[in-house]
């Protein structure tokens, strides 16, 4: 499990990843036995998960960024504009239907594929991908007619 330190260079990272690791075994348990490299596999999921979060860690630095750079040179302003718009998301998730809503939150916060919200949650990698879709238009439509300004640059950062 190494390998979760030398991709993160973060301890904090490396122990959330690790965690992580460890649950999706715990769910695949039943499998582990047919799994014929463990250790393979194992750095497999491992390196999986740790590209994933700092891919979700770029995109995080970069929404920061651009929001800092249409108009917030003041960085207390920035901040401030940041957090309003975060909350209206999280005002445009709860008005998500309940799947929905599970799916944009998987795929979101913990940074999961829309395979593995498929494996997790019994569904077509299809029918996450469709619902992933219809959850980001639905919040940037309700940004929008809630005047909240999402620069376009940030529009297309949602459809990844």
């Amino acid at each position: 499990m190494q390998w979760a330190g030398y991709i993160l260079h973060d301890r904090e990272l490396e122990k959330e990843a690790l965690q992580e690791v460890f649950i999706r075994i715990w769910f695949n348990r039943e499998q582990l036995p047919q799994i014929d490299l463990l250790s393979a596999w194992l750095k497999k999921i491992t390196v999986n998960r740790c590209l994933t979060m700092l891919q979700a860690r770029a995109r995080r630095a970069v929404r920061e960024r651009a929001l800092q750079v249409n108009g917030h040179s003041d960085e207390a302003a920035g901040r401030v504009s940041y957090h309003e718009l975060q909350a209206a998301v999280e005002q445009a998730v709860a008005i998500l239907p309940p799947q929905r809503r599970q799916i944009y939150k998987m795929s979101r916060e913990k940074g999961m594929s829309s395979a593995e919200i498929a494996r997790t949650l019994q569904l077509s990698p299809g029918t996450v991908r469709n619902a992933t879709s219809m959850a980001l238009t639905t919040i940037r439509e309700y940004l929008m007619a809630h005047g909240q300004y999402v620069p376009l640059f940030l529009l297309l950062l949602g459809q990844s």
